[in-house]
């Protein structure tokens, strides 16, 4: 509850920082605007489309400004916080998992990343929902395919949030994926 007002209420600053909030909400306003979904700005561009696609979303259903460009972060931010919670529920405790939330709510980067018009506060959502999906599967393996698939899905959406970077949390998963292989069998679940 605490997190809202904080990213709700501003120092008074509402204009998008250049370079890359411009950008992102820029190429967002073009997909609306020339109702091309894949390249409106003429040739391909070497990002993915996921986070434009989001932002022409939100445009679509609020309207084009600055305060709409930053809800989806702000949203992907407060559900991220319920995320890791139960992530830190099943690998430290509940107490502990409330105490790790309650002080990444109030950290200044952290706030200060929910509020900018970018894809990194999706992408960790994606991240982490994948992470808590494949920890659910080793609680309860009588649901291992459909944790499997929620795991798949939250990597895929992350690659079209941010293309080649979604490989470096999966990456930093082998570890888990390779050694406790055996108990899990994560890497044979279609």
């Amino acid at each position: 509850t605490w997190l809202l007002p904080l990213l709700l209420f501003t120092s008074g600053e509402t204009s998008l920082m250049a370079h890359d909030e411009i950008l992102y909400a820029l190429r967002g306003r073009q997909m609306i605007e020339a109702g091309d979904w894949i390249a409106p700005w003429g040739n391909p561009h070497h990002k993915t489309p996921g986070f434009y696609w989001l932002l022409a979303i939100f445009y679509q259903i609020f309207g084009i400004s600055d305060i709409t460009s930053r809800m989806p972060t702000m949203i992907a931010g407060i559900f991220s916080i319920f995320v890791i919670y139960q992530v830190g529920k099943i690998l430290l405790s509940e107490e502990l998992a409330f105490l790790g939330i309650m002080i990444l709510s109030v950290e200044f980067l952290w706030i200060q990343y929910c509020r900018l018009a970018t894809p990194d506060l999706p992408t960790i959502l994606l991240v982490f929902i994948a992470i808590f999906s494949l920890l659910k599967s080793d609680i309860d393996p009588q649901k291992q395919h459909i944790y499997g698939f929620i795991a798949g899905l939250s990597f895929g959406l992350g690659f079209l949030m941010r293309s080649l970077m979604i490989f470096l949390p999966m990456m930093a998963l082998l570890p888990y994926l390779i050694i406790d292989h055996r108990r899990h069998r994560h890497l044979t679940n279609p």
